[in-house]
C-alpha cells in the first residue's frame, strides 16, 4: 500500500497578533511550546506510518498579508528567526521530519535581494540545510509565488 502523507504539521509561532491567516492554525505564540507540539505530532505521523511536512518555513506566525494571496514579509532579522521562528523547526529536524515546506514568504532583513524564500539559497540551503542540519526533503510553497511575485527572480547563480 502507498504511504499516507500529509501537509502538517504547522510549526508557525503566532506572534502576530494582527495575523488572521495563522491565529487558528498554529499551536500557539510561545515558541517552545509549538516545538513541543510539533515534535508530538510528528511522533504521531511516524507511529501511524503517515509522512508528513512540517511548514511554513522560516515562520509564517510574524507577518501581517496573507502568503496564498501573494508574498508575505517577515520583518524579522536571521537572529530574531532563531530567537523565536525557527525554534519549532530545529525541534521538527531533530525529530527526524521526512519534509520541510518552504513558504511564499519574503525576509527583506535576511536575504539582501527581494528573493521569496522558496527561491532562496540563503534560507534553503544555508539556514534549513546548512544553520539546522536537515538531510530530508523538502516542497517549496509554489502555488502562488509563480503567479504573485510581482516581479521576475533573478538567478542568484
Amino acid at each position: 500500500m502507498p504511504p499516507s502523507f500529509d501537509f502538517a504539521p504547522v510549526a508557525d509561532v503566532w506572534s502576530n497578533k494582527k495575523n488572521t491567516v495563522v491565529k487558528y492554525r498554529s499551536p500557539g505564540s510561545d515558541a517552545e511550546l509549538v516545538r513541543d507540539m510539533v515534535i508530538a505530532q510528528i511522533e504521531g505521523f511516524k507511529e501511524q506510518g503517515i509522512l508528513c511536512a512540517v511548514k511554513h518555513f522560516p515562520g509564517h506566525g510574524s507577518t501581517s498579508e496573507d502568503s496564498h494571496n501573494g508574498a508575505a514579509v517577515v520583518e524579522r532579522t536571521l537572529q530574531e528567526l532563531f530567537e523565536c521562528d525557527l525554534i519549532p523547526f530545529k525541534g521538527a529536524v531533530q525529530a527526524g521530519v521526512p519534509f520541510v515546506m518552504v513558504g511564499h514568504l519574503s525576509l527583506p532583513k535576511v536575504v539582501e535581494k527581494d528573493v521569496p524564500a522558496v527561491f532562496s539559497k540563503e534560507i534553503i540551503t544555508d539556514i534549513l540545510r546548512g544553520e539546522l542540519g536537515l538531510g530530508s526533503g523538502i516542497l517549496p510553497r509554489y502555488s502562488f509565488c509563480l503567479t504573485t511575485h510581482p516581479q521576475p527572480v533573478q538567478n542568484q547563480g
